[in-house]
């Protein structure tokens, strides 16, 4: 959960509380029985144990990353049928920057047996490639190379049993090779506790990475 400066929080003998702070990187573990009071810049023990404090991945070699505060939400959308004010639904690459040099584009089936016409157009307004599939996902064939740091614009179009055509179109940008090493080096290990991934999807989010911090 997201907690509020000042915020008192009582932990029952045995417990322990992690707690997050996005802007300097640091977390702070907590143990029960105690009584912690959430100052600004980190917990306070009120009574009980003074909380621990532990370095994220994301200060390797004491480097400061700052970590813009972001909410945090989980969503769903259920489609039943197509709705006459449905479009196709985009799966990624939806106005963001990607870690990947040749991503796969990704979208939602309307309904069993359509065809969907793929564009994609550089930064003028070009047709790098465009073609006709008969699936929900497309991989780029091997000559068409993408550059890093340049916005590009893709759309995917179907025509419906009745004659309605829908269309859905977004952009996006293959991050500089900096931002994908940086991506790298920060990545926490599977066996760092949760509040490490938090913080790196959290990183992820700030520059523009959003495919990939919804993963985390």
């Amino acid at each position: 959960d997201e907690l509020e400066t000042e915020a008192r929080i009582h932990l029952d003998p045995g417990t322990t509380l992690v707690v997050l702070y996005l802007e300097t990187g640091y977390e702070y573990v907590c143990k029960g029985a105690a009584a912690i009071g959430l100052r600004p810049g980190q917990p306070e023990a009120q009574s009980g144990a003074k909380p621990e404090r532990r370095n994220l991945t994301l200060r390797q070699g004491g480097k400061d990353i700052r970590i813009n505060p972001v909410g945090m939400a989980q969503g769903a959308m259920v489609m039943r049928g197509i709705r006459a004010d449905t479009q196709i639904q985009l799966s990624n690459l939806d106005r963001t920057r990607t870690l990947e040099t040749r991503p796969q584009f990704r979208w939602k089936e309307l309904q069993p047996g359509l065809e969907y016409r793929f564009a994609l157009d550089d930064e003028t307004g070009r047709t790098v490639f465009e073609a006709q599939v008969n699936a929900t996902a497309l991989d780029l064939p091997a000559d068409v190379k993408l550059r890093e740091g340049v916005p590009y614009a893709w759309k995917v179009s179907a025509r419906l049993p009745n004659g309605r055509t829908l269309t859905s179109s977004s952009e996006f940008a293959i991050a500089p090779a900096d931002v994908r090493a940086q991506a790298r080096e920060l990545r926490p290990a599977a066996s760092l506790p949760l509040s490490a991934r938090i913080a790196y999807a959290a990183w992820l989010d700030q520059m523009d990475l959003k495919d990939k911090a919804r993963k985390y």
